[in-house]
């Protein structure tokens, strides 16, 4: 059997599971989620739903590689040149001289 039957079939039993189980908790305890739908809305509860079904389908559906972990969704970024120590120093330099100005001004104002 190819695969894309065996989703659909998979999702058109989830649903009707899912719908099968609310009719019977509607007829047992009728108020069961009336909470739900006082605290934001019945709109609001449905959407939830549909965005983690969603949620649940991406993650599902994600391509993987050869041992089962996820592929990225965005290729890896190269990492940065390594600096030699030269070009640090070269740019700490200007910082280690404002540092001495400030130091020596610093004390100048503290002489009396």
């Amino acid at each position: 059997m190819p695969r894309w039957p065996q989703i659909l079939l998979a999702l058109v039993l989830f649903v009707g599971i899912m719908l099968a189980v609310r009719a019977v908790l509607y007829v047992i305890l009728p108020p069961f989620n009336r909470w739900m739908d006082h605290a934001v809305g019945a709109s609001t509860w449905t959407t939830v739903v549909i965005a983690l079904a969603i949620i649940g389908g991406v993650y599902g559906f994600w391509p993987r590689d050869s041992t089962g972990r996820m592929k990225p969704l965005l290729p890896r970024r190269r990492s940065l040149p390594q600096r030699s120590s030269a070009a640090i120093r070269e740019r700490q330099e200007p910082v280690r001289e404002q540092l001495r100005v400030l130091a020596a001004w610093s004390r100048l104002r503290q002489r009396p």
